[in-house]
Formats: structure tokens, C-alpha cells, sequence
């Protein structure tokens, strides 16, 4: 059980969250080495999230599992909430930004957002494209460049001005929509 994230590095910010990541050990388990199981922790974390409001101090707490061999967030401060020490320390860096990508990104995706919902599409495929898109831009992000990437600073501004709960919240009233009848 770690914390990660943000609040383990120096770059916390008013708007960052506590990062609790359990890593499972299924390695010991051929039968527990599928794509399913990934499923399933996805969407029990999500659940679980949705359900709960767990706050240290005052900051909201995100629950996250996943099994050992998927990697943390590179160059991120990484601290045992069992063994009580840093597995991988927070390091200070010069940062250069590249804030008009992060700009010009969000911008982007904000309007393909306002855009679907003022087309009031239930088209269900399109905005889980969405949804999909902005997952994958993340994690390629947080992949290939760490926590300041321009495609995770940019999840966290869609993030902070509502823009994931407004086309999470959208799809889920045209899923409602589509699975009522009258």
C-alpha cells in the first residue's frame, strides 16, 4: 500500500488529491494474470471512488488498485503506507512548462466537449471516444514524460474546471436514456 502522486512529490497544488495505490500481488496466480482481473480492479476502484468520499486532513483520498508489475508514475515520489519509508524518494526539479500546449490542448478538448453535449448527441460509441481519448492522452503523458507532461497537465485542467464530471455526467444520462423505456 503506497502513497503516490502529487502530494508525494513537490508538486502538490489547493487541488491535489491523496493517491493510495494497492499493488496486488498476482504473480504467484497464473490464473489471476488476465485482462479480466484488470477489469474488474478498474471498475471496483471506480466504484469504490464513486461511493466514498475518504479524506486525510482534509484531502479527498483516490483509492487505486493494480497488480505489481504495471509501473507507478514515472519519477514519482512513491512512500510505503505498511513499511513506513520511501520506496522512491520525491526529487526537486527545474521545470520548464510548456503552458501554450497545455493551453491550446484544453481548449481543444473542452470544446469537443461543450460541442457533444450541445449537439445533444446519444451517440453512446462518440462519447466514450471521448472519455477514451483523454484516458489514453494521460496515461501516454504520464508514460513518456511523468507528472508535468502536457497531456496529464492537461487532464488536470479539464479535470479542475468540471469538464471530466460534465462529459462522465452527460454519457451517463444518455446511457440512462438509451436503457429506459416510454
Amino acid at each position: 500500500i503506497v502513497l503516490t502522486g502529487s502530494n508525494a512529490n513537490y508538486n502538490w497544488t489547493s487541488h491535489s488529491d491523496l493517491d493510495v495505490h494497492l499493488l496486488l500481488n498476482n504473480e504467484a496466480c497464473e490464473d489471476c494474470q488476465t485482462p479480466e482481473l484488470e477489469d474488474c480492479i478498474q471498475a471496483k476502484k471506480i466504484l469504490w471512488n464513486d461511493r466514498h468520499e475518504i479524506n486525510i486532513y482534509g484531502i479527498p483520498v483516490e483509492i487505486y488498485a493494480t497488480t505489481r508489475h504495471e509501473e507507478l508514475v514515472k519519477d514519482s515520489g512513491t512512500y510505503s503506507l505498511q513499511h513506513y519509508h520511501w520506496i522512491a524518494q520525491p526529487q526537486r526539479k527545474e521545470l520548464s512548462l510548456d503552458s501554450a500546449s497545455v493551453i491550446a490542448k484544453s481548449q481543444m478538448i473542452m470544446a469537443e466537449i461543450d460541442q457533444a453535449i450541445d449537439s445533444k448527441t446519444n451517440d453512446e460509441q462518440d462519447l466514450q471516444e471521448i472519455l477514451d481519448k483523454i484516458a489514453q492522452m494521460r496515461q501516454s503523458g504520464l508514460d513518456s514524460f511523468g507528472e508535468f507532461s502536457v497531456e496529464n497537465l492537461t487532464f488536470k485542467v479539464l479535470r479542475t474546471n468540471g469538464y471530466l464530471d460534465k462529459i462522465k455526467g452527460y454519457f451517463k444520462q444518455v446511457q440512462d436514456h438509451s436503457l429506459s423505456l416510454g
